[in-house]
């Protein structure tokens, strides 16, 4: 319990060095079925250089927008989890756009779900293991500040 405290701040910190020079670093978040801080909301910066059709593998044509090459989050789940993900920002005119990969082959990739805006999945089954998350933005001279909300509920 102290641990998964420990982790939750330390996923805050690391989301405020998201960024040194131009490389990104992936902050890690273990969770496990009943994480306590529900929903768990984790700050970054979307955008990049890289199309992210390209980062999917070319594998769906709804990845659209640029990221960097590392992801914003590398997810580690435990068990299986059935997961609601929500991206969204401040950012009037922001234009956000989300990427899944699991090591398990699964891509997935969303844009415009929540109220016609913002990229969600709404409760999906994640199997056990390791999950890259990528937020990109839509213009590729435009960095983003977005909030990621996972949760085991759905989000409205």
């Amino acid at each position: 319990m102290k641990n998964q405290r420990m982790k939750t701040q330390l996923v805050g910190w690391l989301c405020l060095l998201a960024f040194t020079g131009l490389e990104a670093i992936a902050a890690e978040v273990s969770l496990n079925p009943g994480f306590k801080t529900d929903p768990l909301k984790l700050a970054g910066v979307a955008g990049g250089r890289v199309n992210m059709a390209q980062l999917s593998g070319g594998v769906s044509g709804k990845c659209r927008g640029f990221a960097q090459e590392q992801p914003n989050f590398v997810l580690n789940l435990s068990q299986n989890l059935m997961l609601d993900l929500l991206v969204y920002s401040p950012e009037l005119n922001s234009d956000t756009t989300m990427l899944i990969k699991g090591e398990n082959g699964l891509v997935i990739c969303a844009d415009d779900e929540y109220q016609a805006r913002h990229p969600q999945l709404t409760r999906r089954r994640f199997g056990r293991g390791v999950y890259q998350v990528w937020v990109g933005s839509g213009d590729p001279q435009k960095s983003v500040n977005f909030t990621l909300s996972l949760s085991e509920f759905g989000q409205k």
